[in-house]
């Protein structure tokens, strides 16, 4: 999957690009799995052409589920588990919250499933301790309680990571930056066998910005929208397609443009009358 970073870029966001990763056996990567922390990621083009340990960070990318509330039927403290019947969940779903205290998780507070079995789950404090099976100690009190998801609630998809540079990784003039994941020291990533994952991005000068292009005689894009909000943040009106706009001081009709039955705009400049 490509992308396109420009020098030394200051906005995550603009920074990023997506992978794919697999096993060598063709399996998609678990979604807990942590490759920056176990040194599978490696960038080149940024200080040679060599490839070098990646510093940014590559996250599993969720997406939003919706399921039915669950009630504790019973506590296990032994395993630290709870007994909630048939359920739909996945380790590392989340966040979820209950309507009472789940150990050291208050009531209303966020935490995320750590499945057993087909009944029986553990909670977790986040995903990553979720993946990682890190449960919080339950008290033998949970029973009756009712797990509900949120508006926030997600799941992460095996295989499908987002890689976020550093600023510094971003800070060179190779025509193209490589991002590898790529196990050294075990087989389950090997590139050689085509596994693993291999991303280019092609590289951008800082200042070329599609804000900063010159639309004609040195106005650019970002100084037309600039103009353009001007009139969309003045009162407007509409009259069937046709649509007013007042100056700031609402004291005349600033411009005012009609769509047409084609979906074009027909626009006038009215500040001269």
């Amino acid at each position: 999957m490509g992308a396109q970073w420009a020098k030394n870029e200051v906005v995550a966001a603009k920074r990023r690009c997506g992978m794919l990763i697999m096993k060598s056996d063709g399996s998609l990567a678990p979604r807990g799995t942590d490759f920056v922390a176990i040194s599978y990621v490696f960038i080149s083009g940024v200080a040679a052409p060599h490839l070098v340990l990646a510093v940014g960070t590559l996250t599993n990318q969720r997406v939003p589920i919706v399921l039915a509330d669950k009630t504790v039927e019973t506590v296990d403290t032994g395993t630290d588990a709870l007994e909630i019947g048939a359920h739909g969940y996945e380790t590392g779903d989340g966040p979820f919250v209950a309507d009472e205290t789940f150990g050291s998780i208050i009531a209303g507070s966020f935490f995320w499933i750590i499945v057993d079995d087909v009944s029986h789950v553990g909670i977790a404090t986040s995903p990553a301790n979720a993946y990682a099976g890190t449960r919080v100690a339950l008290t033998g009190t949970e029973d009756g309680a009712t797990i509900s998801d949120t508006p926030s609630t997600q799941r992460g998809l095996d295989g499908h990571f987002v890689y976020e540079a550093t600023q510094a990784e971003t800070n060179h003039d190779a025509p193209e930056t490589i991002v590898v994941v790529h196990s050294p020291d075990s087989a389950d990533y090997d590139r050689d066998v085509g596994a693993g994952a291999y991303t280019t991005v092609e590289m951008r000068a800082a200042s070329d910005d599609l804000g900063a292009a010159e639309l004609e005689n040195g106005l650019s894009r970002d100084d037309a929208w600039r103009i353009i909000l001007r009139y969309a943040a003045a009162k407007f009106s509409k009259t069937g397609n046709d649509y007013q706009y007042r100056d700031m001081a609402d004291t005349k009709d600033s411009h005012h443009g009609t769509v047409t039955s084609s979906g074009r705009v027909d626009a006038d400049i009215d500040d001269a009358t």
